[in-house]
């Protein structure tokens, strides 16, 4: 993975500072490469010194018209509409939090369960989830509802 193609960026939220966007410093590396260096997924660790306080936004963005596959073909990582679920892995596992699914039962155009991408490639993966430390006094936290004018 060349430098630039992955984006880790921390934009301010939460009950202080806010609004304030700065990049994380950061380590991404393939997960178990082949034999011939290809992997299907990668791990993406901050490595700086910032302290992430509640209510921070992570955005990650992956540009995955750099990442090619077997066939020289840039990567196809749009992430549809959050609903593509997390990958079954021991390893990720306590990290697992199901959520209702929400909003369309079915993927449009077709049936079986919702994948990344789109049937292009080279699209952007991006995503983000919201920095929450189970330390915070429960009379703090406002997970109930979000607030446009909080982001």
């Amino acid at each position: 993975m060349q430098r630039g193609i992955v984006d880790l960026w921390a934009i301010e939220g939460g009950g202080g500072r806010r609004a304030g966007i700065y990049n994380l410093s950061k380590i991404v590396t393939a997960h178990h490469p082949d034999a011939h260096g290809f992997a299907r997924r990668i791990h993406i660790r901050y490595r700086g010194d910032e302290t992430l306080e509640n209510g921070d936004r992570l955005l990650i963005t992956i540009r995955c018209a750099f990442i090619l596959d077997a066939c020289c073909r840039g990567v196809d990582g749009t992430h549809v509409g959050g609903f593509v679920p997390q990958l079954h892995d021991p390893e990720f596992e306590q990290f697992r939090k199901e959520r209702p699914q929400r909003g369309c039962a079915e993927p449009p155009g077709h049936c079986g369960p919702w994948t990344s991408g789109v049937g292009i490639a080279g699209t952007t993966f991006e995503s983000w989830f919201f920095v929450r430390r189970e330390e915070e006094p429960p009379s703090r936290r406002r997970d109930t509802h979000w607030d446009e004018q909080e982001s």
